[in-house]
């Protein structure tokens, strides 16, 4: 019996490492460096760039910066390494009367695109070449701005290589390789390098010019204010404290004062101690209980808003029975929505200056609470802060 068990095991092992002796398919080591068109596999001469295989039908492979975290799609294949990121679209689309053109029209085509009013508007001092055709029957064109990082809280400059090719077997790349200065490392012109290789161009990439760039922009004051302060979600908007403000607990007073007013949520900064300083309140409520400013107001004649802001003053007093002087101030139609300000003074010890701002369904509120017997130099620090949360706050 013994014999008969060792010998059924001796068979199960031998079964066992014959399976896990078979050869598995072997991909084939490429000694030839690839370019764009050659779907092939296995070359490993990058030390940056590695293959991907788009999962359309061609099954189109090209050679990108490596990275587990790279986007594979049908037609389109995104990787990024040493702040170079690279974006392939293989047969983009384009309408009938561009479709024909050649590579240098496509490309304008798309570019202009890409970089309308719409999508540039984030985007500080850009720079376009223009659109050269090159040797090898392909469009090139750089691209350069600057853009402020709301993570680092500071500006990053981008450059962009703008690539489009009609190769011989019919297909058509348009490729985009962004540099973003926040992320380059020592390896970064060694990617550049190889992405010349394989896509066969020059990329004219200068590192020194694009620091040139970002070392002579000056910033405006909104600019500033979204650099130095402290970024807090507010609604359908980004908040840029004042620098040095930051949330705290509540303040029963004050909070009882505008819970009142039915805000689904009211939030308190302050600088330091609030006892010793004045305080940023921050409210949003839906815009529920019949104040339709936001769909109205935009199309009021400039007699209506007059009398708007007149009835409005009426209403302020009202709500503020205890102030000694309320001021209501209507901004009127901005990108942020329909906008108005509010100075209530001395309302039981304390003196306000608010935004309210009606947008969509909601209804906002951001402004500054400050002792009635600060200096008038302290309370126009109040009024000059609150306004520069407002400009250069910032819509999702």
């Amino acid at each position: 019996m013994n014999k008969r068990i060792t010998m059924f095991l001796t068979a199960i092992l031998a079964m066992a490492l014959f399976c896990g002796c078979s050869k598995e398919e072997e991909v084939p080591v490429v000694t030839k460096q690839p370019v764009l068109g050659e779907d092939v596999v296995g070359y490993v001469g990058f030390a940056h760039l590695q293959a991907y295989t788009m999962t359309g039908g061609d099954g189109t492979v090209v050679y990108l910066p490596a990275s587990t975290a790279a986007y594979v799609g049908g037609t389109c294949v995104i990787s990024e390494t040493q702040g170079v990121e690279v974006t392939i679209n293989q047969d983009p689309m384009f309408s009938d009367d561009i479709a024909g053109k050649p590579v240098k029209q496509k490309l304008g085509s798309a570019l202009d695109a890409s970089y309308s009013a719409t999508f540039t508007k984030d985007m500080i001092d850009l720079e376009r070449s223009g659109i050269s055709n090159l040797d090898n029957g392909g469009a090139f064109e750089e691209v350069s701005y600057l853009f402020f990082d709301d993570d680092s809280k500071q500006y990053v400059s981008y450059w962009v290589g703008n690539y489009y090719i009609i190769l011989e077997d019919g297909r058509e790349f348009q490729t985009a390789i962004r540099v973003n200065s926040g992320e380059t490392t020592g390896e970064t012109q060694a990617v550049l390098s190889e992405l010349e290789q394989y896509f066969g161009i020059d990329l004219p990439y200068d590192e020194a010019a694009m620091q040139a760039k970002l070392d002579s922009y000056s910033p405006d004051e909104d600019e500033l204010a979204r650099m130095n302060g402290e970024t807090v979600d507010f609604g359908a908007f980004k908040l840029y404290l004042p620098e040095g403000f930051s949330r705290n607990g509540e303040l029963d007073p004050l909070m009882k004062m505008f819970m009142q007013g039915g805000y689904e949520q009211l939030d308190v900064y302050s600088k330091g101690d609030p006892a010793d300083s004045w305080v940023i309140f921050t409210g949003i409520m839906k815009d529920s209980d019949g104040v339709n400013v936001s769909a109205e107001a935009g199309a009021l004649s400039e007699g209506q808003i007059q009398l708007l802001e007149k009835m409005m003053n009426e209403y302020i007093k009202y709500g503020f029975p205890d102030a000694k002087d309320t001021d209501l101030k209507i901004v009127g139609q901005s990108k942020f929505g329909f906008s108005m300000i509010v100075n209530v003074y001395d309302q039981k010890g304390l003196d306000g200056y608010f935004y309210f701002i009606y947008r969509g369904e909601y209804a906002y509120f951001m402004g500054g609470m400050m002792n009635a017997e600060n200096t008038e130099e302290e309370k126009q620090e109040v009024y000059d802060s609150i306004d520069r949360m407002y400009s250069s706050m910032d819509v999702k």
